[in-house]
């Protein structure tokens, strides 16, 4: 059993269940882990947890909330700028999409579609599309 106090716990198990493709639990779990300290110095990775399962769930406009979110608390973190990005393509918002993009390309060059893929920690089928999108914004192969 998790410690109910302790909002990394939350958290991890969230990520966990992210990875396995239970969206509404891992959303259960960070929410808790928000209600348990909002104000933690990595609750911006809670918010990008919660629109990643949002992303895993196909909820893209929930998910783009999400990542904006916690962008907002972290705005140079690359991983949330990846998962915004690749939200925003599939969305349509392409040109945004591709100027975070180019920002990421500049900060990491090199770093391209099937890399990214490689380590999203999600199943195939949210891989996918993670993918299809980070090549609509312009990532290279």
């Amino acid at each position: 059993m998790l410690d109910p106090y302790s909002t990394q716990a939350w958290q991890r198990l969230g990520l966990v269940q992210v990875s396995r493709s239970e969206p509404e639990e891992a959303i259960k779990a960070f929410q808790h882990a928000l209600r348990v300290n909002p104000l933690h110095p990595a609750s911006a990775y809670t918010r990008w947890g919660i629109g990643k399962a949002h992303f895993v769930a196909g909820r893209l406009t929930e998910a783009a909330s999400w990542f904006r979110s916690a962008l907002a608390e972290r705005p140079r973190d690359p991983a949330i700028r990846r998962r915004l990005c690749a939200t925003l393509a599939l969305l349509g918002e392409v040109e945004e999409a591709s100027s975070l993009a180019l920002g990421l390309l500049a900060d990491c060059p090199g770093i391209g579609v099937e890399r990214m893929a490689a380590v999203s920690n999600m199943q195939p089928e949210p891989t996918k599309r993670y993918a299809e999108g980070l090549r609509k914004a312009g990532f290279p192969p």
